[in-house]
């Protein structure tokens, strides 16, 4: 269960994802940090009085459980940034999420490669980039793309045509399917691959 409290403290309004480290390391458990007070809170000394008011005032106290439910309910895995299978590229930028949201079998990305680009593609940048990915797939790269319509759309079909894994990072939560055309092609990524999200659903 902490880790469904991460997660509500991931998507809590006021806190941001910077300090929330500092925020657990101070209570012990991401549990005790989200069930806080308010003086216990500003005692703490991480958040200032604003940003704890605004945490407080939004705080859903039944989110960890919900997040449970609908994690279990939909095959969903909540991986937070201590799991030993976080991925290790992650690890190494200047902010990385604390939580993943991740839907299907994230495939290791050590030899992955990123392909994204235009949503209003010409009928030449659908086909080389579809192209690319098939190649680039077919030679045991990982596709990563964004899952919107255009260049990534056209960069994970051309993974899964090849019979390759492929990521889709979306910006939205992963009960969202958004291009809403691309539901088909969602489904066929989690089984070939994963979404993934640093948002809750």
């Amino acid at each position: 269960m902490e880790r469904y409290y991460w997660g509500a403290l991931s998507a809590a309004v006021g806190l941001g994802n910077s300090k929330l480290e500092a925020l657990v390391a101070v209570f012990g458990s991401a549990r005790s940090a989200y069930l806080a007070d308010r003086q216990e809170l500003l005692a703490a000394r991480v958040y200032k009085e604003a940003a704890i008011d605004k945490f407080l005032k939004f705080r859903n106290l039944a989110l960890p459980e919900q997040l449970q439910n609908f994690c279990e309910r939909q095959q969903v895995r909540l991986m937070i940034s201590g799991d030993a299978d976080y991925p290790v590229s992650l690890r190494h930028i200047a902010l990385p999420p604390k939580v993943l949201y991740i839907k299907g079998n994230l495939p290791r990305l050590d030899c992955s490669i990123g392909i994204v680009g235009s949503r209003r593609a010409s009928t030449y940048g659908l086909k080389a980039a579809g192209d690319f990915a098939a190649d680039l797939a077919s030679a045991g790269l990982v596709i990563v793309s964004g899952g919107a319509k255009g260049i990534d759309s056209a960069a994970h079909k051309g993974a899964l045509q090849a019979g390759g894994s492929t990521i889709a990072v979306l910006g939205c939560g992963i009960d969202v399917v958004y291009p809403r055309e691309n539901t088909a092609l969602f489904e066929q990524i989690c089984s070939n691959g994963a979404l993934v999200t640093e948002f809750a659903p």
